[in-house]
């Protein structure tokens, strides 16, 4: 879970692999940190797709492999 600021919400998928929320609501802050603390299910679904996430688009492999495709474009 996070607030909506800065970088993160481009790498946290609301419901999917995280829950992001706005830094004005806490009600939604509320409500996501006790399901967090409820739900081990969701606890686990979450980390498990955040480490997808973070391999496939964020993992130094997965950045030089970006690089180099924006460089063969130019």
């Amino acid at each position: 879970m996070l607030l909506q600021v800065g970088e993160i919400p481009l790498i946290i998928e609301n419901g999917k692999n995280g829950y992001v929320v706005p830094s004005d609501n806490d009600e939604q802050f509320y409500s996501s940190l006790f399901a967090l603390i409820e739900n081990s299910d969701l606890r686990s679904k979450f980390g498990d797709s955040l480490y997808k996430t973070i391999i496939e688009n964020n993992s130094e492999k997965a950045v030089i492999q970006e690089y180099i495709r924006w460089v063969k474009e130019l």
